[in-house]
């Protein structure tokens, strides 16, 4: 007697599989609007679709994790969503859809220990991230050129916002890297000119560009308000992500 497995025709194991997954929920993708409207990639206004993480996916990750050029976020974003890459994408635009694929891989409730900023204590927080409200850019507001007036210096600047590629110069020195989303001051946009320019500019005016390239008053609104379960202090932060965001609470 042969001991060996028969084969399943090779026609179909689609028809299995498909068979096997038929219970799986239809709306699996969505399609959403970024909060920039996906203007600055289509040039108009552009749903985008997006799939929860696959255990494939997180195989890959495993995987490419190996590379130099390795960026978790944007690799992710490659792989969920459709139409865009995460090396391209503004900034609000990014958490907005690392907020959206984590939402319909592991659901809308988001657990978290959070330390109270008054007696220390942590907090067993929940957020559910549906809930968290979206403000979209204007229409007629081109990201990369945004204009602003620096008050310390009287003068007026073009401010262009950060994709994905460039979050490498926010999160280091930061101090020497502000020149690059600056494209002129007073009509100059000689970098040099306006690299030794920033060295010397009032900080009110730092904290004008800076304002104006980060976008905070657009995209996901995540601050979250709760008070302390020890001391009753009412706190205010921002969303904490952590390494466990993309895991099963």
């Amino acid at each position: 007697m042969s001991n060996e497995i028969p084969q399943t025709p090779v026609d179909s194991e689609d028809e299995q599989v498909a068979s096997i997954l038929e219970n799986l929920p239809v709306e699996t993708e969505v399609d959403v609007l970024l909060p920039s409207r996906g203007i600055p990639y289509f040039g108009k206004e552009t749903l985008v679709r997006v799939r929860p993480i696959l255990f494939e996916d997180e195989k890959h990750m495993a995987t490419a994790s190996n590379a130099r050029d390795y960026n978790p976020t944007n690799y992710l974003i490659d792989k969920c969503v459709d139409g865009v890459e995460g090396s391209n994408l503004i900034l609000i635009d990014k958490l907005f859809l690392l907020l959206k694929i984590r939402e319909l891989s592991y659901g809308k409730d988001y657990s978290v220990g959070v330390g109270c900023q008054n007696c220390g204590f942590v907090n067993n927080l929940t957020v559910a991230l549906d809930e968290l409200p979206v403000k979209h850019v204007p229409e007629d507001l081109n990201v990369f050129e945004i204009p602003v007036d620096l008050s310390g210096i009287k003068k007026p600047a073009v401010i262009s916002t950060p994709i994905g590629a460039e979050e490498q110069f926010l999160n280091n020195e930061i101090d020497q890297n502000l020149w690059r989303f600056i494209k002129s001051i007073d009509g100059n946009d000689s970098k040099t000119v306006i690299s030794k320019v920033v060295k010397q500019l009032p900080i009110i005016d730092i904290h004008t560009i800076v304002k104006a390239f980060s976008l905070e008053q657009y995209g996901v609104q995540s601050t979250v308000k709760f008070s302390c379960d020890s001391c009753n202090h009412t706190n205010v932060i921002s969303l904490p992500i952590d390494e466990n965001f993309f895991s099963v609470n």
